[in-house]
C-alpha cells in the first residue's frame, strides 16, 4: 500500500483504499471479464478486474464520495475527448466488419492519458467541499497545493490563481472503463439538474454529451458473443455488493446515487403477477433475479436489443448498462420490457 498514491491528492497515507473503475460483479465476474476482453478493454491482453489498469487508490473519505455517491469522477481533457471521438469514428466501420477491435486504438488512448493527464469533474460541488474548504494535492517537490471547487460554476478543482488541477497519469489506466465510470455517474443526473447554472449548467451538459458520443462508438456487441441468459445463481442472498445504495451520511449529500439494482426483500413473490402489473421488481425474492437485477426473460429481451444496430446509439448504451447491471435501475421497467413481459411472462 505504501507504494501507491491517491489519484486525487497524489499523497500516500495509511487510509488509502483500492477502488475499481469497473467493480467486480461477483456472480458474473468471469462472464464480464470475457466480454470486456472481447471488446479490447485491455488492448490485446486479457481483461482482469484486479489488473492495475482497472484500479486506482483514494483516501477512505474520498472513496465513499467517488464510488458510493458519485460526487466526482476523473475525465480526460475536453480536447482529448474530442480527439478520441474522431479516432473511434474512423475505426468504427472496420470494427463492424469484424476486421478490427477497440484494441487497435487502446495504445493511442493510454498514451494520451499519460501525456495529457486527467481532470476532476465535480458532479455535486456542494457535497465534495463546503465553502472555504480545500483539497491539498502533493506537488512534485512534495509541497502541498490547495485546490477549491471553482466559483465559475464549471465543476472544476482550481488553485487560488484559477488554474485547474491536472492529474499526472504515470501508469497505465484502461480508457474504456475510465469512460464508463463517469458516464454511469453523469447519466444519473436529471434534466432539471443539468439545466441549473449553479450546478454546472452548460459545462456539465457538454461533458455528458461528449462522453455519451464516445460511449456510442465503443463496439458493444462483439461478433459471436452469446445473448442468452445464464442460469440463476444458486444463492444470491448476501452476495450482492452494496454499491451506490442507501441514504447519505449526515456529512454527505442529501441523496445517494440511484440504486444500480432494484431493492429486494425476503418474501417469496410470483414474478408473473409483477409482470402483469408492469411495476418494479422490488417485491421479488433475490433468487428470482439475475445479478443485473432483471428476470431471466427481461435479460434475454435486453440482450437482444444490445445487438440491434437499428436502435439509436443512446438506446443501445442504455441496454448494455442495464444488461450488465452497470446502469441506473429504473423505478419501473422501460415500456418495451413491460409490454413484452405482459405478453410472455417468465
Amino acid at each position: 500500500m505504501s507504494d501507491n498514491r491517491s489519484l486525487l491528492t497524489n499523497r500516500t497515507s495509511s487510509d488509502l483504499e483500492c477502488c475499481y473503475l469497473l467493480p467486480p460483479e461477483g456472480d458474473w465476474e468471469e462472464r464480464l471479464a470475457r466480454y470486456f476482453t472481447a471488446l479490447g478493454f485491455s488492448g490485446d491482453k486479457e481483461f482482469k478486474f484486479e489488473s492495475p489498469e482497472n484500479r486506482l487508490f483514494l483516501e477512505a473519505s474520498l472513496r465513499e464520495k467517488w464510488e458510493t455517491y458519485g460526487i466526482f469522477c476523473f475525465v480526460p481533457p475536453m480536447d482529448i475527448l474530442d480527439r478520441w471521438t474522431k479516432l473511434l469514428k474512423a475505426k468504427n466501420a472496420e470494427w463492424k466488419a469484424d476486421s478490427r477491435r477497440p484494441a487497435e486504438v487502446y495504445e493511442t488512448m493510454t498514451t494520451d492519458l499519460k501525456t495529457h493527464g486527467l481532470r476532476v469533474l465535480v458532479i455535486h460541488p456542494m457535497h465534495l467541499l463546503a465553502k472555504g474548504q480545500n483539497i491539498q494535492v502533493a506537488q512534485r517537490d512534495d509541497s502541498l497545493q490547495k485546490y477549491y471547487v471553482s466559483s465559475d460554476c464549471r465543476s472544476h478543482l482550481v488553485d487560488r490563481s484559477g488554474r485547474e488541477l491536472c492529474i499526472n497519469v504515470s501508469r497505465g489506466i484502461s480508457p474504456f472503463p475510465l469512460l464508463i465510470n463517469p458516464y454511469s455517474k453523469i447519466e444519473c443526473l436529471s434534466e432539471d439538474e443539468l439545466r441549473q447554472d449553479g450546478f454546472g449548467g452548460s459545462y456539465m451538459r457538454m461533458q455528458k454529451s461528449m462522453i455519451t458520443e464516445l460511449m456510442k462508438l465503443v463496439h458493444w456487441a462483439p461478433s459471436g458473443y452469446e445473448v442468452h441468459a445464464p442460469e440463476s445463481p444458486v444463492d444470491t442472498k448476501g452476495k450482492r455488493r452494496a454499491r451506490g445504495t442507501g441514504s447519505a451520511p449526515d456529512s454527505g449529500p442529501d441523496t445517494a446515487r440511484p440504486k444500480k439494482k432494484p431493492d429486494v426483500d425476503d418474501s417469496d413473490g410470483d414474478s408473473s403477477s409483477n409482470h402483469s402489473k408492469g411495476g418494479s421488481l422490488s417485491h421479488l425474492h433475490p433468487d428470482q433475479l439475475l445479478p443485473n437485477g432483471l428476470t431471466r426473460r427481461q435479460h434475454v429481451i435486453v440482450g437482444e436489443r444490445v445487438f440491434d444496430y437499428s436502435l439509436p446509439g443512446d438506446e443501445r448504451i442504455a441496454n448494455v448498462m442495464m444488461w450488465f447491471g452497470m446502469g441506473r435501475a429504473p423505478e419501473e421497467p422501460p415500456d418495451f420490457l413491460q409490454e413484452e413481459s405482459r405478453r410472455d411472462p417468465w
